[in-house]
């Protein structure tokens, strides 16, 4: 039947249970664009994750509903859907302004699983917030040695992976250059390349 049953979807989507919602949801996602004036905005925050992760990856789908939907699963607790919004974070390379906190928040927690938290620091990358590029400099940050120079924070996967966030988004920044010079110039290639991955852009 195709796109004729959209609304006789959405007239059930009310329905008390999870599954039915979320498979609702998931039918309208295959549909193609739903009809107009209709919003999956209020089952983003259902009490059922599932129901808000389908919910969530059916708002991003739709380009003025996006920045919602990514501020959305940026706050979700549920690891999927949080996984799913900052996936596309960095899969378009751009971010809401309104998001920024949040990936500061999630790149920074160290109650959150570490992909999580490597997908938060690559987010803020592509910011041009300056809140994303101070969380990128403490992060990188490992104080100054006895002769008061700047060093790098110990090696970790969050170091490499806000390095190559520098490197992305903040290379022209003094303070970013700096911190990608001292990078460069570590012994340990893995660093090094980390720093100079988009050395090479415009």
């Amino acid at each position: 039947m195709g796109a004729e049953i959209a609304p006789f979807a959405i007239a059930r989507l009310d329905d008390p249970r999870w599954y039915v919602t979320r498979n609702l949801l998931a039918l309208l996602e295959e549909l193609g664009p739903p009809p107009a004036g209709f919003s999956a905005a209020p089952y983003m925050r259902h009490g059922d994750a599932r129901v808000r992760w389908q919910a969530v990856k059916l708002q991003l789908k739709l380009p003025a509903e996006r920045d919602e939907a990514l501020v959305a699963g940026l706050r979700d607790q549920d690891p999927r859907t949080l996984r799913l919004a900052l996936g596309l974070a960095v899969a378009l390379q751009a971010c809401p302004d309104a998001a920024v906190p949040l990936l500061v928040n999630r790149a920074t927690d160290r109650t959150l699983a570490g992909d999580l938290r490597a997908l938060a620091v690559r987010g803020l990358g592509y910011t041009r917030a300056p809140a994303a590029l101070e969380t990128l400099l403490q992060i990188t940050t490992g104080g100054r040695t006895l002769f008061g120079r700047e060093k790098l924070a110990a090696k970790s996967p969050e170091l490499l992976v806000a390095l190559a966030a520098l490197a992305t988004g903040w290379r022209h920044d003094p303070r970013a250059r700096a911190r990608l010079a001292i990078a460069a110039a570590s012994s340990d290639g893995e660093i090094r390349h980390a720093a100079e991955l988009q050395a090479s852009r415009p």
